[in-house]
């Protein structure tokens, strides 16, 4: 799955453990994996045959993905030292005074606090896609059930070109008990990308409004950030 443009780019680590039950394939033999014997899944349900299965997104921090490109703030100290939710209140401020220099102004704790209470709401949206996903096994024209086929696709070749990951990944699968279906463990090291958008309360394009009282006349757009969650 691609992503349109983003804003910002920033990395945040995670447990590959957590994500190691979500995307998984179905083989009659583990040995050959082409096409004509896989299936796709995102979690899977009881109905399909499948009820192991576990949705990461749950306790997931975005606000303190560490920020790599597309600083609100260009200055050098702020350079490998910006969280998310420092970048998104820089972004809000200046973009609102104008003036990196007036951004003193606002009670920048409540914001930043505001923006990391905005965590959960990202992990319910996600967990939901892939929940409403977890019953469209085969069906690669799900952007989910398609990007499980993607993965695989790439992991299999990995392994016909000898390469390390690729190996780890058949090794993965035989190392399942043989009940046909097979999940696809993540590794230390491994690395998936995911793109949120931050929306001000009064819409893209309009000027801030807190308690009724419009911040200057300075619009607001919608941030977008892609994040890298990298598997520990």
């Amino acid at each position: 799955m691609s992503f349109g443009p983003v804003d910002s780019v920033a990395t945040l680590n995670v447990s590959a453990a957590n994500f190691s039950r979500l995307f998984y394939i179905k083989t009659d033999d583990v040995n050959n994996l082409n096409h004509s014997n896989l299936s796709y899944g995102v979690l899977g349900n009881p109905s399909l045959g499948v009820t192991n299965g576990v949705n990461p997104f749950m306790n997931i921090s975005y606000s303190n993905a560490n920020i790599h490109a597309g600083f609100a703030n260009p200055a050098l100290s702020f350079v490998g030292n910006t969280s998310l939710y420092q970048n998104y209140t820089n972004y809000t401020s200046k973009a609102i005074t104008g003036a990196y220099a007036l951004s003193d102004i606002f009670n920048k704790f409540e914001l930043m606090k505001g923006v990391g209470l905005m965590d959960p709401s990202f992990n319910e949206t996600f967990a939901d896609l892939l929940n409403n996903a977890s019953d469209c096994e085969t069906n690669t024209n799900d952007p989910y059930v398609f990007s499980c086929k993607t993965l695989v696709d790439n992991l299999v070749k990995e392994a016909v070109n000898g390469n390390v990951r690729g190996e780890k990944f058949l090794a993965d699968l035989k190392s399942q008990s043989d009940t046909q279906t097979y999940w696809v463990i993540f590794q230390p090291g491994d690395v998936m990308g995911l793109r949120l958008t931050y929306t001000p309360k009064n819409g893209s394009g309009n000027p801030a409004v807190t308690d009724g009282k419009q911040l200057g006349i300075n619009p607001l757009f919608n941030c977008s950030y892609k994040i890298y969650l990298r598997m520990t």
